[in-house]
């Protein structure tokens, strides 16, 4: 049919070819007095081809090691430290070579209380670092190790069971992210819609709290379970992409116009 049919605005389309590689080897070893030592260590890549010269290549060095005791007064401890290093070029970028290092220690106390009650507690302190190049699609930066925004943060939870078959829990976190190289720093077109860079953007963070109540069922034949749970959800300076319309000046004439 001629008409009546979606189609896509012209430019919008693209042609796109992915490339992932990853290799995850992993180490766990138990000793006698009931310790797990885990090592976990990944390499991943992402290679993106797409036409108009929206390449992307990410290259991520991952590690971890966590330590586990269990104790015989139902005591669970968990402690770790994890680290990782991200190199990013891309020509939505400018072609630039962005380089991301993160570094961080946890820690976790897990207890159950006259066998119904089991409280679980843990706190995690992060610092991530960007190290961009000279010059990111026409901003200039200061090619350096720059600290992001980092700060301690807190999980509790609690799960009480009544009886063998219902469950009620509760738990609070918080938590925080740091902006991409892509969302600090992407720039260009797609159709009509025009991308801009804001190198200013801040790190979000936020917290969420989670009241839930569970039941199970069990038959000869069949086994499920109920779960129904209420969220609540709170974020401070949160990253999206937002649609608006920007003054633009046409070179050679100076008229100002407007492009979402």
């Amino acid at each position: 049919a001629d008409g009546g049919a979606y189609k896509p605005y012209p430019g919008v389309t693209s042609n796109e070819q992915y490339y992932n590689i990853n290799i995850d080897p992993n180490i766990t070893y138990f000793t006698k007095n009931n310790v797990k030592h885990t090592l976990r260590l990944r390499y991943y890549n992402v290679t993106m081809l797409r036409n108009e010269n929206f390449d992307n290549y990410n290259n991520q060095l991952f590690g971890e090691y966590q330590f586990l005791k269990r104790t015989t007064k139902d005591w669970v401890f968990t402690a770790g430290v994890a680290g990782s290093l991200g190199f990013t070029q891309s020509t939505v970028i400018g072609d630039a070579t962005a380089r991301t290092y993160y570094g961080g220690i946890y820690a976790q106390v897990e207890k159950k209380l006259w066998d119904r009650l089991s409280v679980v507690g843990g706190v995690r302190y992060e610092v991530n670092i960007f190290s961009p190049p000279q010059k990111i699609s026409g901003f200039d930066t200061i090619p350096v190790f720059i600290p992001d925004f980092s700060i301690p943060v807190f999980r509790f939870g609690v799960n009480y069971a009544l009886n063998e078959f219902n469950n009620i829990r509760a738990s609070w976190g918080q938590g925080f992210r740091s902006p991409s190289v892509v969302e600090r720093f992407v720039k260009g077109e797609i159709g009509p819609l025009v991308f801009f860079a804001n190198p200013a953007i801040k790190p979000e963070y936020g917290w969420n709290a989670e009241l839930a109540y569970k039941r199970q069922f069990t038959g000869e034949k069949f086994q499920g379970y109920f779960d129904f749970a209420l969220f609540w959800n709170e974020y401070r300076q949160m990253t999206e992409f937002v649609f608006d319309l920007y003054p633009q000046v046409q070179e050679g004439t100076g008229i100002i116009y407007y492009t979402p």
